[in-house]
Parts: C-alpha cells; sequence; structure tokens
C-alpha cells in the first residue's frame, strides 16, 4: 500500500535534552480526506494541533497507549479535529487564524501603554515597550517559561512582567540609572 509521508519539526526549546527533532506522520493514501487537510500545514500549525505538547510528552503518550509515535500523532490530530467539526481544509484555517491571533494592540511595541499603569510608568523610556506585549506572549509562548532573562533590560518591563507572573527572571543593563530603576521596581513588587 502507497504511503503518504508528512514530518512536524520539533526544535530544541521543545524538547528536555535541547536537540531539534522530527516526527514522520506515515499515513495510507486511503486517509485522502485527512491528507488534504494537513498536507500543506507547517510544523507549528501541526504542533498547534496536538496542543503544543513537546516531543517528549507524545513519546510518553506513545508508550502508554503502546502505539508508534506516528500513529500517536495522527490519533490525537484526528481527535482534536473531530473535537471542533473540522472537516476540510477552510474550516481548519478558520479555526488556525482565530487561535493564533495574539490581540496585541499598535502601541504595546511602544512605552504608550505604560502611562497609565503604576509601577510600569515610573521612568517613560522611549526605546521601550509596554507590559502587556510581554503579556501576550507568555500567554501565548508555547512552553510556559522557567525562567527568562533580558540582556538589555532597559526600565525593567520584563523583568517586572516576568515576576508579577512568578517566572524567575535575570537580566542585564549597562546603564547605572536603568539598573537603580529596576531594583527599586523589584524591591516595591517582592
Amino acid at each position: 500500500m502507497t504511503q503518504y509521508y508528512k514530518s512536524i519539526s520539533y526544535p530544541k526549546i521543545y524538547n528536555n535534552n535541547k536537540e531539534t527533532k522530527l516526527i514522520r506522520l506515515a499515513l495510507n493514501k486511503k486517509e485522502n480526506e485527512l491528507i488534504d487537510i494537513i498536507k500543506d500545514l507547517s510544523s507549528s500549525q501541526l504542533r498547534m494541533l496536538l496542543e503544543n505538547r513537546s516531543f517528549d510528552d507524545l513519546e510518553k503518550i506513545s508508550r502508554k497507549e503502546q502505539r508508534s509515535l506516528s500513529n500517536t500523532c495522527i490519533f490525537l490530530i484526528r481527535e482534536k479535529l473531530a473535537k471542533y467539526n473540522i472537516s476540510n481544509r477552510d474550516q481548519l484555517d478558520l479555526f488556525l487564524s482565530s487561535t493564533d491571533n495574539f490581540d496585541i494592540s499598535p502601541n504595546s511595541g511602544t512605552f504608550r501603554n505604560n502611562k497609565d499603569k503604576g509601577i510600569f510608568n515610573w521612568y517613560p523610556y522611549v526605546e521601550g515597550f509596554s507590559y502587556d506585549f510581554v503579556e501576550r506572549i507568555f500567554e501565548h509562548n508555547v512552553l510556559h517559561p522557567k525562567a527568562v532573562y533580558d540582556p538589555f533590560a532597559g526600565t525593567g518591563t520584563t523583568i517586572l512582567v516576568s515576576i508579577i507572573n512568578k517566572i524567575n527572571a535575570g537580566y542585564s543593563e549597562i546603564n547605572p540609572l536603568m539598573r537603580f530603576i529596576i531594583k527599586a521596581k523589584i524591591d516595591v513588587i517582592n
């Protein structure tokens, strides 16, 4: 029987051992409906259909259910499609576009949204970005970070949002005034 193959890339950040891994889905040609739905999807879209599970989590599920990794992933993708009644590519595109919306305001990439946000407004920084920009990234990050490091911390927006979200945070900042401001803010919220 002829098979169709589709690969899903798992970059280093998705794996405990920090190696890039690949899952190769093997579908029978008689599974045309599923093939038509997923054949043009990117790895990130396929990972989203797999509920952004890590490669290691998928391997655990595979061992537990005594299935191949390919069959486990196909089963989980089918389960996701069935859960949302997705039976064709147009429906899937609509689903993916609705779940891929970061809802970041145009002002988030500027300091402007910090102007009415308490501690984030202590020191205006033209080159800075708003607290909500960092919050949206954390909310939509595939893996909830255990730690965050900001090499150019500025006024400490990323550090403060991290601490508020109970994420370990570290930073570097060459400007002594900015280091003082960051430390003062951290002292207030801790």
